[in-house]
């Protein structure tokens, strides 16, 4: 079965300039890319509406030339022979489907991940900019500095540093933790946590949860709605500042 299913948490907590945090579940799809295209079909079930749409993700069309081509890409950056990708993203629910982040994670011949593609994207623009980051197969933590390079939210500003940490252990547990520091001061923190779970779990999910996608996409505006009513300052979109410093196109690093 290349379809899996990961349970798990996403929380966020803000301390500077106005605390604010929440935390919410979340059911994430794992599916090894070369096994979905071996299916010969474009969407894959999982029952009580869960599906993933490979056009959800991909622009590229489903035949096999794209497995190669989404290698190739991350090749170039990691120069290193990648073996397999493995998608980790929101499934589609009820027939809609949205991802703030989603991840690509690229392994070797002995399935150790060796880089990671985090495609984010930012709301209500619909914008999108991926971050790749070169993992160290013999390390089971992954520790990553890079500056921020793309506009995510109206409360942050662009002047920040992203430290990452990446916790990979196959089929065990994978975390995620993303401080943001401004001026030197770490001023927010986001984390995110799965667990492997059996299929009957992710229905039960589905079932408890019908509108889960819905509500992915109605919890940013409504956490937005709470900032704003914090007094919480307000950052331009970088397209809409006057200032021609910050019209630049997101790049593409591998941190290491």
């Amino acid at each position: 079965m290349c379809l899996n299913w990961w349970l798990g948490e996403v929380s966020h907590f803000r301390r500077l300039p106005k605390p604010h945090r929440f935390r919410y579940p979340l059911l994430y799809a794992w599916v090894d890319l070369g096994e979905w295209l071996g299916t010969g079909q474009h969407t894959l079930k999982g029952g009580w509406g869960l599906s993933l749409r490979w056009s959800d993700y991909f622009e590229l069309p489903f035949e096999p030339s794209a497995l190669a081509q989404l290698r190739a890409a991350f090749q170039d950056r990691l120069g290193n022979p990648v073996s397999r990708l493995k998608l980790v993203a929101l499934p589609r629910m009820m027939g809609f489907c949205f991802n703030p982040v989603t991840f690509l994670v690229a392994v070797n011949a002995e399935d150790r991940p060796i880089g990671l593609k985090a495609e984010i994207t930012n709301t209500p623009w619909d914008e999108k900019c991926s971050y790749f980051l070169a993992l160290d197969p013999k390390l089971s933590t992954q520790s990553h500095l890079f500056q921020k390079d793309f506009h995510v939210s109206p409360f942050h500003s662009m002047n920040q540093t992203y430290h990452w940490l990446i916790q990979l252990a196959g089929t065990e547990k994978t975390e995620i933790q993303m401080v943001n520091y401004e001026s030197g001061k770490a001023i927010f923190g986001a984390t995110l946590n799965l667990k492997p779970i059996p299929e009957t779990t992710a229905q039960q999910f589905a079932r408890r949860h019908p509108l889960h996608s819905y509500g992915v996409l109605v919890s940013i505006y409504w956490q937005a709605l709470r900032l704003w009513l914090k007094r919480t300052p307000f950052h331009a979109h970088p397209e809409k500042r006057k200032d021609p410093q910050w019209k630049k196109t997101p790049s593409n690093p591998i941190p290491r």
